[in-house]
C-alpha cells in the first residue's frame, strides 16, 4: 500500500537538502518542529513552489510550468 505521507518526504527531504539554491530558509523549533518557509519570507521561487505543490500532492502527481496567453 502507498503511504502518501512517505511519498511527500521524499520530497520534502530534497527541499531541506537544497534549501539554499531553493531560496528557502528551514527553522527547527525547540519542541522538535520542522518550519519550512518557501516564499512568504524567504525569497522562494520557481523551483520552490514547484517541490512545494508536488510535496501537497504526496509526491504522487506532476507539477509543470509552461507558457500561455491570457486573453482580454
Amino acid at each position: 500500500m502507498i503511504s502518501v505521507n512517505r511519498e511527500a518526504m521524499k520530497t520534502v527531504r530534497v527541499i531541506l537538502d537544497d534549501a539554499d539554491a531553493l531560496g528557502v530558509s528551514v527553522d527547527r523549533l525547540d519542541n522538535g518542529t520542522t518550519v519550512i518557509d518557501m516564499g512568504l519570507e524567504a525569497k522562494g521561487g520557481w523551483r520552490a513552489a514547484q517541490l512545494y505543490t508536488l510535496a501537497s500532492l504526496g509526491g504522487l502527481g506532476i507539477v509543470s510550468y509552461e507558457p500561455f496567453e491570457l486573453a482580454g
